[in-house]
């Protein structure tokens, strides 16, 4: 006799998933506010490997001098397209087991690993939808001449290196709406600020009676990201340089092919040569990198 058995059935766990899609919204509505939109966060889910958007490159001359005493054909210009694509990485989750009688000696459920699994999923999903984003910005943003500040003589964060790197997107500086940056160089910043040697006592006191270093009027958004780190060189020659990124709005988009290929790994994200600038002029790009050590 055939009988149906639970092995011939497809689903999927409510419990799981029920845990899962009520931390993730939590956190990217959370985080999406606080990066002041300058990283978005979403949980769409994307067909295929690679995501394309066109756009009209800026043509430039459009507007010239018209010679009234000339009866010389114009010289036509010509608008051309440039695309964006952008790069689907795939994951997994887990898996994750336990025998029954695990649950039933601690006096627990199955319903309640089921939640606290789909719980911790959705942290390490946003973290690592975080750290890949980052790492893919930096990476993209050091690549192409004229985006990068590197501080002088090895040196650490300071006000004048925001200022500088700021200075990179010339008249459209405005467009850089907050910086990311590591604790260590979040540090760095605040020491360099409360002495009075550097900034005066104004801004020392101001530093140290808010809490938060003076930033140009942009939030700072301070994680202990590995995708803000470089170390190179061996032995005696060792150094860690610490990257901070300043960001226009929606700089880095971020939702669940020429030089990287597919489903790149993290090391391929965070590889400078896999991005390539689609647009020429600085200003019009997702921002700036400070670097220092």
């Amino acid at each position: 006799m055939a009988t149906t058995l639970p092995s011939n059935m497809k689903f999927q766990d409510p419990h799981f998933y029920g845990g899962y899609s009520d931390v993730i919204q939590q956190a990217v509505e959370k985080f999406n506010g606080g990066s002041n939109g300058t990283i978005t966060l979403t949980t769409n889910r994307k067909e295929g490997d690679f995501d394309y958007q066109s756009f009209f490159e800026n043509a430039g001359g459009l507007v010239s001098r018209q010679d009234q005493t000339s009866i010389s054909a114009a010289t036509a210009i010509r608008l051309t397209q440039e695309e964006n694509v952008g790069v689907k990485v795939n994951r997994k989750i887990g898996p994750v087991e336990w025998t029954r009688s695990s649950f039933k000696k601690a006096g627990l459920s199955e319903d309640a690993i089921r939640v606290a699994a789909g719980e911790q999923a959705a942290r390490d999903v946003l973290a690592d939808m975080l750290n890949n984003s980052i790492r893919a910005g930096r990476a993209a943003l050091d690549n192409v001449a004229g985006s990068t500040f590197t501080v002088a003589a090895d040196g650490t964060l300071t006000t004048t290196a925001l200022n500088s790197g700021l200075a990179l997107m010339g008249d459209q500086s405005d467009r850089v709406s907050a910086f990311v940056m590591h604790s260590k160089t979040y540090f760095d910043l605040v020491g360099y600020q409360i002495a009075p040697a550097n900034n005066g006592d104004i801004v020392a006191n101001a530093a140290v009676m808010s809490g938060m270093p003076a930033t140009l009027g942009r939030p700072i958004i301070v994680t202990d990201s590995d995708a803000l780190i470089v170390n190179s060189g061996t032995g005696t020659s060792a150094v860690t340089d610490y990257y901070t990124l300043g960001l226009t709005g929606n700089a880095l988009n971020v939702e669940d092919i020429a030089n990287g290929g597919k489903n790149p790994a993290d090391a391929a994200v965070g590889t400078g040569s896999n991005w390539d600038a689609t647009y020429a002029d600085v200003k019009s790009r997702a921002g700036v990198v400070i670097q220092s050590r």
